[in-house]
């Protein structure tokens, strides 16, 4: 199966892509700090921010996104109202990828800014603002989505090439400790962000292998997306259920972007050819971040 080309939005670094509930989608050109909206055929700029931001989530008052520093809050009107640093300035780390837990929550995972090893780490954000972490010693937390039961979340740290899930306890509000999944061979390039269709299919995009691959519920490569440039970084469903896909440019030289059309572009596979859907919309709470 291939994807094609529908945005040659040139982007960097774009990642993050997540359906909200108008029915558009919000991805971002990471290291620009760029939020952009998709409608299935255009982009719009919503937010420029001076520093680097890995997604944006949607939340009851807003959107939430996931800046350098830390969680920050933008109202329906566009205007930032809030923020909350969980990270200092002077450690080289950033937020990176995050989803939202059935109680509104955050799971987020925190990366070193120069990818060192085990400098990486998972975390929870409570709806009271109490950060929690889930995993140390990670090196690049990334995709990370909640199976269709709501009761667990899969989770890649990129570079063990490897699917873990952990448990939700909703007595608790909790995550729990990861246990592995699946493996993914090293041939299909490295996982970075994904999504999770109604039928707990989960969609890896594979960074340098130029795919998305869908795993089974139990683990197993049932379908391969080929994507027609190298760096693939994350994928959504949309609101007809079309599988949206984004790339990156960023590693490759500029004098040889030619050779490699629609790099930092979106893709697309058309959902009556995929034969997937989507899952409902899961909306952050954090309301004390609104205030």
């Amino acid at each position: 199966m291939r994807a094609s080309l529908v945005l040659d939005a040139d982007a960097e670094l774009g990642e993050g892509l997540q359906l909200f509930p108008d029915g558009d989608l919000r991805w971002v050109d990471l290291p620009e700090g760029k939020i952009f909206r998709f409608d299935g055929t255009t982009h719009q700029l919503l937010h420029n921010f001076d520093h680097e931001v890995s997604r944006a989530l949607p939340a009851e008052q807003g959107t939430i996104a996931l800046g350098r520093y830390g969680p920050i809050a933008i109202n329906r009107s566009g205007r930032v109202v809030g923020s909350l640093d969980i990270l200092a300035a002077n450690s080289n780390l950033r937020l990176s990828d995050g989803a939202v837990l059935p109680d509104g929550s955050l799971v987020v995972g925190i990366v070193d800014r120069d990818l060192a090893e085990g400098r990486g780490s998972l975390v929870q954000l409570t709806n009271e603002l109490d950060v929690i972490e889930l995993v140390s010693g990670a090196t690049i937390p990334n995709g990370c989505g909640l199976l269709p039961s709501g009761y667990e979340l899969v989770w890649v740290d990129s570079p063990t090439h490897t699917l873990s899930v952990l448990g939700w306890n909703s007595a608790t509000g909790r995550l729990g400790s990861p246990h592995k999944l699946a493996a993914i061979p090293s041939e299909h390039g490295v996982p970075d962000g994904l999504c999770v269709d109604s039928h707990g299919g989960i969609w890896v995009a594979m960074w340098g292998g130029g795919k998305v691959v869908r795993m089974s519920p139990a683990g197993e490569i049932e379908l391969i997306v080929e994507v027609g440039t190298p760096f693939v970084t994350s994928c959504s469903f949309d609101g007809a259920n079309n599988l949206i896909i984004t790339t990156a440019a960023v590693t490759i030289p500029r004098d040889q972007r030619l050779k490699f059309p629609g790099a930092g572009g979106i893709w697309m596979v058309p959902a009556d050819e995929h034969g997937r859907q989507g899952q409902s919309i899961a909306v952050a709470h954090l309301s004390q971040l609104f205030r």
